[in-house]
């Protein structure tokens, strides 16, 4: 009775990993000698990877006849080659029926056996192996070939074996072929990446990434890294759906996401889409604020915030964000850069410039190098030159309307600057200033130029 207890849990557990599949076999183990349950007895305890408890458990079961015997000598086979006995492995598969189990276990001990400068020459072997009609010979191949090419730093070989074995079979994702593929998968793209070979990168990426591995991967870094790939690749609905699931694997992880959910409200501003925009950061807006990077995040997202509601065509509630932000430093300054060019397109110079004092630093003289990249030097060079007209410091807007005709691309935003640049004596041009303003500040509120190339 107590033994056939023990074979109806040991059963269970081989199939389902619990109860404790070495505790169970162990215990059938001991209790019963006869070559069946002594089968079952070897097969839990591989399975709990006990291989040196289980190699003459499964010495005794080899006494079995037909089927189950020879699957005995293929599992002591198993338990020998992962003891290191790979001569006693080759000893058990000796004389079996030439099935598809026992070829694949040929050539494993094969390759255990062979030192690897001689694998490269298994591989056509193991290639024909693999698009064998015996499923289960196939599988073993394929596998086989994942670990050369994974151990001869093959790793197209590695991952276009790994992948078609968890095509093949969709339960290996959650099993060792998973996390191999994972593996290679994560060093291959991040080596690619580190050279700076983005498009072999993502191919790479392409042809080994499955879905469902998404839930095995514990460090997002790997992902985000292919999410910034698209991004330079300007594939944006590539890039959203990968940083989709690095937000995913932080929350799960319970990882800080304030960073992939800005990115990707972002790619939303980017691609046209303010209202999912415009939700994303309501999104981030519910977070609570990280004593570290909360004031960092919380501008950032305000400074998109006021882009998005400035291409909305809402440039005073824009103007209204950007004004809020006031830490940390680098933020407000380009806060402050983009509420002097909204005030300068909009024709209120009054605040940007100061015309009593010429030595107060400006947010429009920020350098080109300085600027944010989607502000175009051009754009701000013209700003600036209104801006110093409209205060009556002529010198400087000459200046600035030069720098504004080298960069502008747009032919008559371009010319006007250049008339602007060269301007008649200075008694003149401060009438000419005072005339056109109303001018002057229309042409500032065109669509903002482009730069030259």
């Amino acid at each position: 009775p107590e033994a056939a207890v023990l074979t109806v849990l040991g059963t269970v557990a081989l199939l389902s990993g619990e109860p404790a599949p070495g505790a169970v076999g162990r215990a059938l183990a001991a209790r019963v000698d006869a070559p069946e349950p002594s089968l079952l007895a070897g097969a839990l305890l591989l399975r709990a990877g006990c291989w040196t408890e289980a190699a003459p458990v499964l010495q005794r079961a080899v006494a079995s006849t037909g089927e189950r015997g020879a699957m005995a000598r293929l599992l002591l086979a198993d338990a020998r080659l992962l003891g290191g006995d790979a001569e006693g492995a080759d000893a058990a598969l000796a004389g079996l029926p030439g099935s598809g189990l026992v070829r694949s276990r040929t050539r494993l001990v094969a390759l255990v056996r062979e030192s690897p400068t001689a694998w490269p020459a298994m591989v056509p072997a193991l290639e024909r192996a693999a698009a064998s009609f015996d499923d289960a010979e196939a599988a073993e191949a394929l596998f086989l070939l994942g670990q050369v090419g994974d151990r001869l730093g093959d790793d197209e070989l590695a991952l276009r074996a790994f992948g078609a074995l968890v095509d093949r079979r969709r339960g290996l994702l959650d099993g060792a072929p998973g996390a191999r593929l994972l593996a290679v998968w994560s060093r291959a793209v991040g080596d690619l990446l580190a050279a700076g070979r983005d498009v072999d990168a993502l191919t790479t990426h392409l042809a080994a990434w499955r879905p469902a591995l998404a839930a095995r991967l514990t460090d997002p870094a790997p992902l985000a890294a292919v999410a910034a790939a698209w991004m330079r690749a300007g594939l944006d609905d590539e890039a959203l759906e990968t940083l989709g699931l690095v937000a995913a694997i932080e929350g799960r992880r319970g990882l800080d996401d304030r960073a992939t959910v800005l990115a990707i409200a972002e790619i939303y501003r980017r691609t046209g889409r303010p209202t999912e925009a415009l939700d994303t950061l309501d999104f981030l807006a519910t977070r609570p604020p990280d004593p570290v990077f909360g004031a960092n995040f919380d501008a950032r997202a305000a400074i998109l915030r006021g882009r998005v509601y400035a291409e909305r065509g809402d440039a005073e509630g824009a103007r209204a964000v950007w004004a809020a932000v006031l830490a940390p430093p680098e933020a407000a300054r380009e806060a402050g850069l983009r509420v002097a060019l909204a005030d300068a397109e909009a024709g209120r110079c009054g605040g940007v410039y100061a015309p009593s004092d010429a030595t107060v630093p400006a947010p429009l003289d920020l350098p080109g190098d300085a600027l944010p990249g989607d502000l175009s030097p051009g754009r701000v060079a013209t700003a600036r030159a209104v801006c110093l007209t409209a205060v009556g410091r002529v010198d400087e807007a000459r200046t600035a309307a030069v720098q504004a005709a080298t960069l502008l691309a747009d032919p008559d935003t371009s010319a006007w600057a250049s008339t602007l640049a060269g301007s008649p004596p200075e008694g003149t041009w401060r009438r000419i200033a005072a005339d056109d303003a109303a001018e002057l500040a229309l042409r500032a509120r065109l669509a903002p130029p482009t730069e030259g190339t």
